[in-house]
């Protein structure tokens, strides 16, 4: 699964919950998302990689700086 969102220059917040991932299955999740220097227009390029491991259910809260966005990878382990 590919999972990605933009915002408005406001930026804000959302909340992703993994319902859709296979039950009883845990998911390696690889996730570029912002950081607190990003900004749409001052430092735009600026990012950082996480990765860990979800499941069926999990929430993820997602932080995007203005005019920015977020991309997750999610697979099977």
């Amino acid at each position: 699964w590919f999972v990605g969102s933009v915002y408005d220059e406001l930026g804000g917040t959302l909340d992703i919950k993994l319902e859709f991932l296979e039950v009883g299955k845990n998911h390696k999740f690889t996730y570029y998302e912002d950081t607190k220097e990003t900004h749409y227009k001052s430092n735009p390029e600026a990012y950082q990689v996480r990765q860990g491991i979800v499941k069926n259910g999990d929430l993820v809260k997602v932080i995007i700086a203005p005019g920015s966005g977020h991309c997750m990878r999610l697979r099977p382990e």
